[in-house]
């Protein structure tokens, strides 16, 4: 289990009024394996996005999606952010996902309720699969657009009823998703 040595929660408003979070950590791990980046790293692999809904104490993972990055064919062209998403990902099988839950779910929300700043939402982890594994890139506490049109036509449970276990500390009783 790490200990959360940093967590920062960002709220903007955008234009249009709504607010957008944005949690940001650092969790030391007793290997001494940092999540999280400081300065600059070059890591190598296919970028995927996975997304939990937490009750401050377990999660569930969501079905993983990766975006279109580049503008061109053949990832060609400009970095566009995201020009849609797509899901299943053929190269995160149920063992991946399994690691992805256990070195970098856990980890984060074990880590924050330790520290009395537990969390309940949805939290986003942006990942680079590495031949070392799986890497954060990002946390970020939102559905995520162009992943949740990807993500929420596969789920096989009532997503409010899901949101609601969340919120009331149940989610380890909660129905698969997917």
């Amino acid at each position: 289990v790490g200990l959360v040595r940093y967590v920062a929660y960002e709220a903007q408003r955008r234009p249009d009024g709504v607010y957008a979070f944005r949690v940001r950590a650092t969790i030391d791990r007793p290997t001494s394996h940092r999540i999280g980046l400081k300065g600059t790293a070059h890591l190598s692999g296919e970028e995927v996005s996975v997304l939990a809904l937490v009750d401050g104490k377990n999660f569930v993972l969501l079905v993983p999606s990766q975006d279109h990055k580049r503008a061109f064919d053949n990832d060609q062209g400009p970095n566009t952010g995201g020009m849609g998403a797509y899901s299943p990902v053929p190269m995160v099988d149920g063992i991946l996902l399994e690691e992805i839950g256990r070195t970098i779910f856990q980890p984060i929300v074990q880590g924050m309720n330790k520290e009395g700043t537990p969390f309940t939402g949805i939290l986003y982890a942006g990942l680079m699969l590495t031949a070392q594994g799986p890497k954060v890139l990002e946390f970020n506490v939102r559905l995520g657009d162009p992943e949740a049109q990807a993500i929420l036509p596969r789920l096989k449970s009532d997503l409010s009823q899901l949101m609601l276990a969340a919120a009331e500390g149940r989610l380890d009783s909660a129905k698969p998703i997917a």
